[in-house]
């Protein structure tokens, strides 16, 4: 297994875990982080639906790409 030496990818997959984990536990926060299409998005929602995902496969499968490809990027784009 690789070693993953950038800690900003470290910390998106544990922000990501964390609220995702906090949402699936108080569905009442969804509407304050997600964007529907019943209302008029509040400019913080452009940030943090980001951080939403529907279910527990979902957030796995996207921390797993983000685990996997967040590398290469990173190597082939550089930091910033």
């Amino acid at each position: 297994m690789r070693q993953i030496k950038n800690p900003a990818i470290i910390a998106a997959i544990l922000v990501n875990t964390i609220v995702s984990v906090i949402v699936f536990t108080n569905r009442d926060l969804l509407p304050l982080l997600a964007i529907d299409s019943e209302s008029y998005a509040k400019p913080w929602q452009l940030i943090t639906f980001n951080f939403v995902h529907v279910n527990y496969i979902h957030l796995a499968a996207n921390m797993i790409a983000l685990y996997s490809f967040a590398p290469l990027v990173l190597k082939n784009y550089g930091n910033y």
